[in-house]
């Protein structure tokens, strides 16, 4: 399958793809809403509802914006590189995880779903736009992908 054939494919098979869909594939996190699709050898990942996917998308543009200086960003409109996404998604959702943990927020919180600390979230702050994002940022400048292997 080549690479026109596989985007054409994804689009058929895949009508609300996953927002944090290099995070999920990382498996640094997980969601109650999102599920796997194979297409071919690949694997891509979708969202439950369209609630979720449009929470998932603000929230995820707003951390665009507000890690500008951490991703060394100059201009928003340009797609992320690889690297500097999975950085951004992963760190991000840790950052947010951590800050619905906190021992004086609600302790029922699942350890490992993006939709229910994006919830609980929206709820606690008052909304996405609301949420402290200067402490989320100290996690994705924290935050380390995989390190190669020296030879």
């Amino acid at each position: 399958m080549d690479e026109k054939e596989y985007r054409v494919a994804y689009r058929d098979l895949n009508a609300r793809p996953c927002v944090f869909e290099k995070a999920m594939l990382s498996r640094c996190v997980a969601c109650s809403q999102a599920h796997k699709v194979n297409i071919a050898v690949r694997e891509a990942m979708g969202c439950g509802t369209e609630a979720a996917q449009a929470d998932c998308l603000l929230f995820k543009n707003l951390l665009k914006q507000n890690a500008r200086f951490v991703l060394q960003l100059n201009d928003l409109n340009q797609p992320l590189p690889h690297a500097k996404d999975l950085r951004m998604q992963c760190g991000g959702l840790t950052g947010l995880k951590e800050l619905m943990q906190h021992p004086s927020r609600d302790p029922s919180i699942p350890d490992n779903d993006v939709r229910a600390w994006i919830v609980a979230g929206k709820n606690w702050f008052g909304g996405l736009n609301d949420l402290p994002y200067q402490q989320i940022a100290q996690v994705i400048a924290r935050f380390k992908g995989r390190q190669r292997k020296r030879e």
